[in-house]
């Protein structure tokens, strides 16, 4: 019997049941805490820390800051600072506890007191499915508030902390900047991975080789007894050796970054030297356990950090595998690594919504090297660069070297076709019993020597998600909330296809001029939504017309997920942003189509026909965009791109082909389309206005929105609402909001 692991376990159901972030998650985490309570002897025990957990549980309460916002200034302690694009990032903590991210020029010290000068402003939260939410994020640190700093002041003696953090800043970016070697240093001692190229972290995340940027018990073990061995070897006692270990060891936590995977190993280090103090064998798995008990009750919120808890339910599995993981050198690295992926492939999955069939390959090669190569080397060349910055930069060519071959693998790998399997975002009931089946797998490993069974039982749970949109005869019509701009995108029954209508598209006015952002809503909210979704081919996208807000995000997206064609309205010239998205299409060998009136398909029993535009006009941008009516489950969808009164005017004289169930409104709402001869020749029901919060054009005008009502029309509309969802079949309507959903859930 393990007492505090089945503590630990009981302790974690409390603070879930509590606090679980949907209702699955609550029962789910409750019916595990009855299971431990049936299963143990110690009943009270268990108990007794379930409910010291539901105490415990983390409160996410915005409302219970001191700040009202109109405040001018605050002042209060830095926290130490990280690189955020041109400037810096960092806490703010407040006497009355307030904690506040801070955007600045000016890089303060850790432990400053300081005065910050700006407008208080909450973060932004998630409007679309799938899409990273940043006000949940900073809440769960209970951080309620940001400013974007005009002035920074720090007056006052700086600390030794400061010193500290200081220094470790200073070489973070003297260590980061010495090549690409240097970067993945930066990771691996520091855990910093802002130096490496934002592709290849992609690219590691995406082979399932990430895990070794993060500071874990693999580097924790390296360093304690590479350092054991160097005291021991110049003549140290054993057990003072250990004292050393234990005092260094806090300060290695903080210098690593302070990750939770640095944090549960440090600190099991630190327990386990303890133990070995004092004479006592204590099984690895009550340290670990212990480590968990105290890690949670200082930091509650951390129930919720990805790292924490792919970090502890990696070292549980492997721990309780110690039974199955048996042999020597590469054999026992190789079963290391297969159990390791297969007890993270739940989580994995579950935050990223897919994985490689490539993982193993890539870590067979990359875990040996990386461990026994690069770690060490990473270590030797941040330990000289203070003294001997030549020396290390020298250290960090071979690094580099060495990477050089392991990125060739990993672009090989990655080469295979089909290697990469989206799975969509699986219910938590689906988590809970994908774990169970490891389980058992692991079972029939250890009982029956059949590791290949444990693999099978997980591939077969694999493939219950991407099986589950085949068997949905529902279409879907999701209308993204991508800003100023408009995405559409269109599934039919069965997944039979799945058409896309425009991209989104962000950008942003510099000293140069115009140009497209890095940061649009292709990375933040389109290609999120597609894999949460298990969408992995985009069977036709289709531009309405060549304006950024619609069209900007084919360079990005093409490069990440398959597209079948692209259709493109027809026109004797294309802007210049137009011929730019055309030459990555022909990068990507994805066909171009011009289509124009008349065009029509058809797929299963859904049917498509382009209205407009014709060829034969001087259309502006805006009139020459695509208009397609969709017929879809008996319920018909018009999609009008940006046109305006002339295009209108022009579909008018066919009136018999505008009449629909759904309108998306044309050009944002704005006041120059949907006027009332359109609106009356369409006569739709529902509506759908796809425009940006507070955008700088006004968009939807109210005059629109108002005629819209006035014509009994039920609106939608993507600022208020956030992303809109259509489910359809057999005639049959159901829409929901992203905003209503969120909160009914």
């Amino acid at each position: 019997m393990y007492p505090f692991f089945y503590i630990f376990i009981s302790l974690l159901c409390g603070m879930a049941a509590a606090s679980g972030t949907n209702i699955e998650w609550r029962i789910g985490a409750a019916a595990a805490a009855l299971a431990v309570f049936l299963r143990v002897p110690r009943k009270a025990a268990v108990g007794a820390a379930f409910l010291v957990g539901v105490f415990f549980a983390p409160s996410f309460d915005e409302s219970s800051s001191d700040l009202s916002g109109e405040e001018e200034y605050v002042e209060g302690t830095a926290g130490s600072s990280e690189v955020s694009g041109e400037g810096y990032r960092f806490t703010l903590r407040t006497e009355e506890q307030d904690q506040i991210t801070v955007y600045t020029a000016e890089r303060p010290g850790a432990g400053d007191k300081c005065l910050v000068y700006g407008t208080l402003i909450k973060p932004e939260e998630a409007r679309s499915p799938f899409q990273f939410d940043y006000k949940n994020y900073l809440l769960r640190q209970n951080i309620s508030w940001q400013i974007f700093a005009d002035k920074v002041e720090c007056p006052g003696e700086r600390s030794l902390r400061t010193e500290f953090f200081d220094r470790r800043f200073e070489q973070l970016h003297r260590v980061g900047g010495m090549g690409p070697g240097g970067a993945l240093a930066a990771a691996l001692v520091f855990g910093e991975r802002s130096f490496i190229e934002e592709e290849r972290i992609n690219q590691y995340q995406l082979l399932g080789v990430i895990h070794l940027l993060a500071v874990s018990g693999l580097h924790v073990g390296l360093i304690t007894a590479g350092v054991w061995l160097l005291l021991v070897r110049i003549g140290i006692t054993r057990e003072t050796a250990a004292v050393i270990l234990f005092l260094l060891m806090p300060l290695y936590i903080v210098y690593a970054g302070a990750a939770p995977s640095v944090i549960r190993a440090g600190t099991m280090t630190m327990l386990a030297l303890i133990f070995l103090l004092s004479k006592k064998k204590i099984p690895l798995l009550e340290i670990y356990s212990v480590t968990g008990i105290l890690y949670v009750l200082m930091q509650p919120s951390v129930i919720y950090h990805i790292g924490f808890q792919l970090s502890f339910v990696t070292s549980a599995g492997l721990i309780l595998s110690t039974g199955i993981l048996k042999g020597h050198g590469f054999s026992l690295m190789m079963k290391v690594t297969f159990a390791a992926q297969l007890v993270s492939l739940p989580l994995i999955i579950y935050y990223f919504y897919s994985i490689s069939l490539m993982t193993f390959a890539a870590n067979a090669l990359f875990i040996p090297v990386i461990s026994f190569i690069v770690l060490p080397l990473s270590f030797a060349g941040v330990f000289i660069e203070p003294g001997f910055p030549w020396g290390a930069e020298w250290v960090f060519s071979r690094v580099e070297t060495c990477m050089y071959i392991l990125h060739q693998w990993l672009d090989m790998l990655e080469f295979f076709p089909g290697h990469l399997i989206t799975s969509g975002k699986p219910l938590p009931v689906f988590i809970i019993i994908w774990y169970t089946f490891i389980l058992i797998g692991f079972i029939i490993w250890d009982k029956r020597k059949k590791w290949a069974a444990a693999a099978l039982l997980s591939a077969l749970m694999l493939l219950v998600p991407t099986l589950l949109p085949v068997l949905d005869k529902h279409a879907y019509i999701h209308f993204l909330d991508v800003g100023q701009g408009d995405a559409s995108v269109i599934e039919l029954p069965g997944r039979e296809a799945v058409y896309m209508i425009d991209t989104g598209g962000l950008v942003k006015y510099t000293e140069e001029g115009m140009e497209l952002s890095r940061n649009g809503p292709g990375k933040q909210v389109v290609l999120p939504f597609l894999r949460g979704r298990g969408i992995d081919k985009i069977d036709a996208l289709i531009i309405s017309h060549g304006h950024a807000d619609h069209m900007g995000e084919i360079c990005y997206l093409s490069s990440r997920i398959s597209i079948g064609q692209v259709i493109y309205p027809v026109s004797e010239t294309v802007p210049e942003i137009v011929t730019e998205a055309f030459a990555c299409l022909e990068e990507n060998d994805i066909p171009l189509y011009f289509a124009g009136r008349g065009e029509r398909w058809e797929t299963g029993n859904s049917r498509f026909h382009i209205l407009h535009p014709t060829n034969s006009e001087n259309w502006s941008e805006n009139d020459r965009s695509i208009v397609l009516k969709a017929e879809l489950e008996e319920v018909t969808f018009l999609f009008t791109g940006d046109i305006e009164e002339a295009a209108e005017k022009e579909l008018g004289k066919h009136p018999e082909l505008l009449k629909t169930d759904v309108l998306k409104v044309a050009h944002h709402g704005s006041r120059t389309s949907s006027t009332e001869t359109f609106l009356n020749a369409s006569a739709p029901d529902t509506a759908v206005i796809q425009a940006g919060v507070d955008n700088r054009f006004g968009h939807p005008h109210e005059e629109v929105v108002e005629r819209l009502e006035s014509n009994g029309i039920t609106v939608y509309q993507t600022n208020l609402h956030g992303t809109v969802t259509m489910k359809v079949k057999e005639g049959v309507l159901e829409t929901l909001s992203f905003f209503h959903d969120k909160e009914g859930s």
